[in-house]
């Protein structure tokens, strides 16, 4: 059993599970560890570390505190992995929000709740039953159908249990049922959907709007159901004389209720602007899980062993300067304040680098085959910047000088334009400060802003240096040969979808392929090493969160369950199998990796996509090239207008419910969230239309 620390003790309340079938948790009390079992045919708490078992020690009661804590049953968590049934009689689907009908309806009764009929009796339903016998479209009152008598009906401030005649007295509501007119024992109950009553059993109904306003409590408020039902239950014992809401009444309700919710979810979670092939998606994942001991077997079918392998490029292919000492040395030469990784970290100097490390940094350019920058670094020296590189220089000999592919650096690989462009400029053809050519300069500013400024601030007399332009050159053929020297992998590379797996949830975005044999992942299947992983340390007994995508308009277009600590791959396979063709722009905090893992595996079908890290965590990533940060595209309206932070703003709201969801089943989980995240979508979308008539005006009488 792992020990815990004192922060993981009063954060997760000091219990550890360590075993499903047969039940076995650590709990510590305080004081000591106790270990839990069931015995008996009722599975009864005991501990077997304090004498004779205990079933009412502290460690037991520190336990059930726990549950309580979180909104958790204890007679069901920790259990062998059933999935909860939540069945009801009423099974019709419920529109949310109500129609004009059902409004009129709610207002009614909220306002006196007395006033429900006293006779429940059920619609003359079309078609016939399973057995094609018609239904009896007599009258069950007068037919004296009855099912049950002394329905009870939970609202919130008052438990209903009778009827009140006009002499003041009070007499039970019955609920009827209808036969069929043939031999069988068909029966149709009361939905009970007319009169906004969720019938559970024939024996409790809810009011839609207890149900409804547990909705919207746990979507704003964070307030848990057993809360709800306390809160109920308080105002009945200080308010009234009503008895309270059992709370297996009030979860199997909200939980049948709340599958009855006719969402169009494929509509949700699609957005107006953005429709079902959005080119710019915020990707993040969020540490809201549910407990790993659930998590159900992966069903994603792997490509057959003799499909075709898809080659990717290498990374030592894409940087410019294939030599980490001389990246470091050039790095310090070139005065950047954005510090380096690896080896190098923190070895900035103002002053540079010696005469000495600069012979050095030449002979290292000269081993790799980089004289072109060589010859630069000469003329700047001649031109007396031995140690340190002029400010003019400074940035652009920093990326040269990152580890960052120059695919990275400049993302134009699939913007046959602007480097057409960039070679007629490194020719001498173009002068990007002549007026004439604004609309290139403006194109350029766009698409390679970094490498912009750096040619507008060298060219003289029309013309830049013939070192630079000889370096631009070479940058120029290593972006395209990046990708010229990787096959094209053949359509049959590509499994087809896989069967849905039960942790995804993307109603507008269906798989249209699965993954291939990736020859890296071949490769590392023996060494099971993945150097791209985010560094995470995660819970020790719930699953490391979800992974959510969302549109520039904050529309989240859905979700995965990871089963494992996030890396890259969760993003990848989302994008790789989801979309076609891949998004235009991707903006997520660890975007440079995710870039490195797509061209190690599949850089044709990513090589249109600008790889982005958010601004908020950009700041981070000091050995990253310029390319990744947003700020540097401050020319591009479509990059320079993107709220980067609206995933994680969104998922902040997540939180809220994250002590309801820790512990549900995965299929609970998965339905919790995709409800909290539709309800999110549907309030976003009709803030637009609020705005769009604030901004119309009211209409001409």
């Amino acid at each position: 059993m792992p020990v815990l620390t004192e922060e993981e003790h009063q954060e997760d309340g000091a219990v550890e599970q360590l075993s499903t079938d047969p039940f076995l948790a650590a709990v510590h009390d305080g004081k000591s560890y106790g270990i839990l079992k069931r015995i008996g045919d009722g599975g009864r708490l005991c501990c077997v570390m304090c004498s004779g078992r205990q079933k009412s020690c502290t460690h037991v009661s520190a336990y059930r505190e726990w549950c309580k804590a979180r909104d958790v049953d204890p007679d069901v968590v920790f259990t062998a992995l059933n999935e909860p049934v939540f069945s009801a009689v009423s099974t019709s689907p419920v529109p949310y929000p109500f129609t004009t009908e059902m409004r009129e309806t709610f207002e009614r009764y909220e306002t006196h709740p007395q006033t429900f009929p006293q006779f429940l009796v059920p619609d003359v339903p079309s078609g016939s039953c399973e057995h094609g016998h018609n239904w009896d479209d007599r009258d069950p009152v007068c037919e004296q159908w009855v099912q049950y008598t002394g329905v009870c009906i939970f609202t919130r401030n008052a438990t209903i249990t009778g009827f009140p005649t006009a002499d003041g007295q009070s007499e039970p509501r019955v609920v009827f049922y209808r036969p069929t007119v043939g031999d069988c024992d068909c029966r149709h109950m009361y939905d009970g959907t007319a009169d906004l009553l969720h019938n559970i059993d024939n024996r409790q109904m809810i009011f839609f709007g207890l149900l409804v306003d547990y909705l919207h409590s746990m979507v704003e408020g964070r307030q848990p159901l057993r809360t709800t039902q306390r809160v109920c239950n308080r105002t009945r014992s200080a308010c009234g004389t009503s008895r309270g809401i059992p709370y297996r009444t009030l979860r199997r309700g909200w939980n049948s209720f709340a599958r009855r919710l006719s969402i169009n979810m494929e509509e949700v979670f699609c957005c107006d602007i953005c429709g079902k092939a959005p080119r710019i998606i915020i990707s993040d994942g969020t540490m809201i899980g549910f407990r790993k001991d659930l998590v159900p077997d992966d069903t994603t079918t792997a490509a057959r062993d003799d499909a075709p392998v898809v080659t990717g490029s290498q990374h030592s292919q894409r940087v410019f300067i294939n030599c980490a000492k001389a990246r470091g040395l050039l790095l310090r030469y070139s005065g950047s304040k954005r510090k380096g990784t690896g080896r190098y970290a923190g070895e900035f100097s103002s002053t540079g680098i010696s005469d000495t490390e600069m012979v050095d940094l030449l002979d290292s350019l000269h081993r790799v085959a980089r004289d072109d920058v060589a010859a630069l670094l000469r003329r700047l020296v001649e031109e007396e910047h031995t140690t340190l590189a002029p400010s003019t220089h400074t940035t652009f000999l920093s990326e040269l000088a990152r580890s960052t592919p120059v695919c990275g650096m400049l993302q134009i690989a699939g913007n046959k334009d602007a480097i057409d462009i960039i070679k007629l400029v490194a020719e001498g053809k173009i002068d990007l400060n002549n007026s004439r050519f604004h609309r290139y300069l403006g194109h350029l500013q766009k698409k390679a802003p970094v490498l912009t400024e750096f040619l507008c601030s060298v060219t003289e007399a029309g013309r830049i240096p013939p070192d630079v332009s000889t370096v631009v050159l070479a940058l120029m053929t290593v972006l395209t040969e990046t990708f010229q020297q990787v096959p094209l992998p053949s359509s049959d590379s590509y499994p087809a979808p896989p069967p849905p797996s039960p942790l995804s949830f993307f109603p507008s975005l269906p798989q249209h392929c699965g993954l291939p044999r990736y020859e890296v992942d071949e490769a590392r299947k023996t060494r099971n090493n993945d150097s791209c992983r985010k560094e995470s340390y995660g819970h020790p007994s719930l699953t490391p969160g979800i992974f959510t995508l969302f549109c520039p308009h904050g529309v989240c277009y859905g979700f995965e369950a990871m089963r494992s600590c996030e890396s890259p791959h969760h993003p990848f396979q989302i994008f790789r199998t989801r979309f076609n063709p891949a998004p235009r722009i991707v903006v997520y905090d660890n975007s440079c990796q995710l870039h490195r893992y797509a061209m190690n595996r599949d850089p044709h079908f990513f090589k249109k996509t600008v790889f982005l890290v958010d601004r908020f965590h950009f700041p981070g990533h000091v050995g990253c090239s310029l390319g990744y940060s947003m700020d540097s595209y401050s020319a591009a309206l479509d990059i320079g207008s993107i709220n980067s932070q609206v995933n994680e703003q969104a998922n902040s709201g997540l939180i809220r419910i994250q002590p309801q969801l820790a512990y549900m089943s995965p299929s609970n989980f998965m339905f919790h969230t995709s409800l909290f995240l539709a309800v999110k979508n549907m309030d976003l979308k009709e803030s637009w239309i609020e705005q769009e008539e604030d901004v119309d005006g009211p209409e001409d009488s």
